[in-house]
């Protein structure tokens, strides 16, 4: 090997893999173009797609350097990137120097595409209901959850994978969840899933005896404590004793006891009898009427005098009197 030939090929393994020197004067560059080609990496390059030879055993260096050729991002699992002689010509003399001449042969286009590996629809479903288990166990909750509508077998790039559950809401509505499933490729989010998730939560709950009115007093007589379905519900369990208080709907019999169907202490509906107390400088004046709207203690209302068509407006007392200045 000449002294000449020697600092060449050192100069060349010195360049990064985007800067190419020139062959060796004398050299025949010959490039095979592949019909089809299959990548497991996320960067197509020019050995991925074709047989790179020269006829300088002095240039290997070289060679390897040009089949780093960068032609593209590989495809999306499923799909095709085609790839003509004229385009990856284009890629060689845009990242190389003078490389002379090149001998094509084989395919005039090459088509490329990425090989796959398979996410089992099993591996998402139990990566959803793991999610799922975790956010929503609770102390003396029996939970159940199962898949709804099985997910079908994912395909994704060969690599390491990762399955990433988004957050969740704080309750499921109806007893259904849809759980995001964020899987990712070798660090990078490649694609997402939903999965969607019935849910039952059953735990021991106030369910209602009989037909409770919206606006009635209702006291623990009013309910027995069983065991009950109450996903997607704030339903009270019972731990929670439970003093008595007005109903803010109608509750049927066996329905759970939530939140939402009690009414606050203090709270007036409208159609109430409540005491007025109505200011003039120093002068009160306490009297009878009915509220207009419904409101809680500090919350403006309006109230009727009895025996009057006036209407009047003040708020409400901690009391529960209407106090109008």
């Amino acid at each position: 090997m000449s002294f000449q030939t020697s600092l060449l090929l050192g100069a060349a393994m010195l360049l990064p893999m985007h800067s190419y020197a020139q062959l060796p004067d004398g050299s025949a560059l010959s490039v095979e173009l592949r019909t089809d080609a299959l990548v497991g990496h996320a960067r197509i390059v020019l050995s991925d797609v074709a047989v790179i030879r020269t006829d300088r055993t002095q240039a290997p260096a070289l060679v390897d350097a040009l089949g780093a050729v960068e032609l593209g991002r590989a495809p999306r699992v499923g799909y095709v990137e085609r790839f003509s002689r004229a385009q990856i010509e284009q890629s060689i003399h845009r990242t190389t120097a003078n490389v002379g001449a090149v001998n094509w042969s084989g395919s005039a286009a090459v088509a490329v595409r990425t090989e796959a590996q398979a996410v089992a629809a099993q591996t998402l479903a139990q990566a959803a209901i793991a999610a799922l288990q975790g956010h929503l166990a609770g102390p003396g909750d029996r939970t159940t959850i199962t898949v709804e509508a099985p997910p079908a077998d994912v395909l994704v790039p060969v690599g390491e994978v990762a399955l990433r559950p988004r957050a969740l809401a704080a309750k499921p509505r109806n007893g259904r969840v849809a759980v995001w499933i964020d899987l990712h490729v070798n660090g990078e989010l490649y694609r997402s899933v939903l999965v969607p998730l019935l849910v039952s939560v059953r735990q021991q709950a106030y369910l209602a005896r009989h037909v409770i009115t919206a606006g009635s007093i209702a006291t623990a007589a009013d309910f027995e404590v069983a065991e009950a379905d109450v996903a997607g519900t704030d339903a009270l369990t019972a731990q929670q004793p439970l003093a008595p208080f007005r109903a803010a709907r109608e509750l049927h019999p066996g329905q759970p006891l939530t939140a939402a169907a009690m009414l606050a202490g203090g709270t007036v509906l409208r159609g109430d009898q409540v005491r007025l107390t109505i200011r003039a400088g120093a002068i009160g004046i306490d009297t009878a009427g009915v509220a207009v709207d419904d409101a809680g203690p500090g919350q403006p209302i309006r109230a009727r005098p009895n025996g009057s068509q006036d209407i009047v407006t003040g708020h409400l007392g901690p009391s529960g009197a209407v106090i109008v200045d």
